[in-house]
């Protein structure tokens, strides 16, 4: 057997076991037969998969609209004393606008109303002036209100998000790992994270649950290390140290440590 044939059934072997590892983490009810290589397309499941706009609804809903009008209007008042009366409209074409500027990248946003290189579907859905004013006062919760954990200006957005991929038709076969949301600022502490072997090696990190398909079904954002609240802990079911993961299936709080000291009671209460 040459070194290069012996190298590739070594490689196989690994990811091979690596599956086999991830996938008991999988439900029950969820598991495959197998871990073979076959899988599915279940995209066809979705039944506005070929509308982009009902699509994004699916997760983007209705009410995650409104409050970013209510709260993005309240902050106005509570800096200037006058609210700028955004619209639930003006809210859609401003989240469109940055759905736009991801794919159409350009070295600054001003460049997109800009005479030389002006981008009409863009600048032509709002004014240069009144995109600012809307980017300057956006936010997605009450800054009155007092919290400690370290993405409470933006949990109870992705708490509805988290909700509504919760909601939809699961696959048969799921993949858990970790994902990068990219974020390259200055302005987010140690929530940046650095993790060479992935695509976006800089930004936040991101438990996931995930079909075959690339489509997301539950994740967790991961937040470092920072106390829980005493309402957040409970006693893990299987060695009765404290936790704050809660297993819904089961109804029970299960250890899923990561780091130099890794205890995962998720994996063994579920393989027992």
């Amino acid at each position: 057997m040459s070194a290069r044939r012996g190298h590739s059934i070594l490689r196989k072997n690994k990811i091979h076991n690596r599956t086999h590892r991830i996938l008991a983490l999988v439900p029950v009810e969820h598991a495959p037969s197998d871990t073979s290589d076959k899988s599915e397309n279940n995209s066809d499941k979705l039944s506005v998969n070929d509308d982009p706009l009902n699509y994004l609804y699916l997760f983007f809903s209705e009410d995650i609209f409104t409050d970013l009008v209510d709260q993005t209007n309240l902050y106005s008042v509570q800096q200037t004393g006058r609210s700028i009366q955004v619209s639930e409209n003006e809210m859609r074409d401003f989240i469109s606008i940055h759905i736009l500027m991801g794919i159409v990248e350009m070295p600054c946003y001003l460049d997109y109303w800009s005479n030389r290189f002006r981008y009409g579907q863009i600048a032509d859905i709002m004014t240069l002036k009144r995109y600012q004013q809307i980017r300057r006062f956006l936010h997605f919760t009450d800054n009155n209100l007092q919290d400690s954990g370290r993405y409470y200006k933006v949990r109870p957005i992705a708490e509805k998000i988290r909700r509504n991929c919760l909601r939809q038709e699961n696959e048969n076969k799921f993949s858990i790992d970790e994902m990068m949301i990219p974020y390259k600022g200055r302005k987010a502490g140690n929530r940046k994270q650095y993790m060479k072997d992935k695509p976006s090696k800089w930004g936040f990190k991101n438990y996931v649950r995930a079909g075959v398909s690339g489509m997301i079904y539950d994740f967790i954002l991961y937040a470092g290390h920072f106390p829980s609240t005493k309402e957040d802990m409970g006693r893990c079911k299987f060695c009765q140290k404290n936790t704050t993961v809660y297993c819904i299936k089961c109804n029970v709080r299960l250890c899923f440590v990561t780091g130099k000291n890794p205890r995962n009671c998720f994996l063994h209460f579920h393989n027992k």
